[in-house]
């Protein structure tokens, strides 16, 4: 079965501090179409943005399992309303492939698999926590 970790974190411009509050719940889905709909009715502002690249939803569903760190509404409401528009604007779309991309990893992990690493390996490339 294909398992997937969907965590929320509460702001899209600083990283999520696991130590200091407690954070929502994971929520374990097991298969794509599930995904889709729990990003569709929990994060839609996220869920806009990810849907965008295609490829790399494809290549999801053929995998084993996959994590998606999700912003929640609150974190898209803090961005300025240029910002906000910025990522809406259909010129901007490989960049907002890029930043969908970077909120992906391609293999289930869990809170304490990312809070021990030195860094993570996202769909969008590696980034050191």
């Amino acid at each position: 079965m294909r398992a997937l970790l969907l965590a929320a974190f509460t702001s899209a411009l600083q990283p999520p501090r696991l130590t200091q509050r407690p954070q929502r719940p994971a929520t374990r889905l097991y298969n794509t179409a599930e995904v889709e709909a729990c990003l569709n009715d929990e994060f839609p502002s996220f869920a806009a943005l990810v849907f965008q690249n295609e490829e790399l939803w494809r290549g999801l569903r053929d995998g084993s399992g996959y994590t998606v760190l999700a912003p929640n509404e609150a974190a898209f409401n803090k961005l300025e309303d240029k910002r906000r528009s910025q990522l809406k604007d259909p010129r901007n779309g490989e960049v907002v492939e890029q930043i969908g991309a970077y909120h992906v990893i391609s293999d289930p992990v869990s809170k304490d698999d990312l809070y021990e690493s030195s860094g993570v390996v996202t769909a969008g490339g590696r980034i050191d926590v």
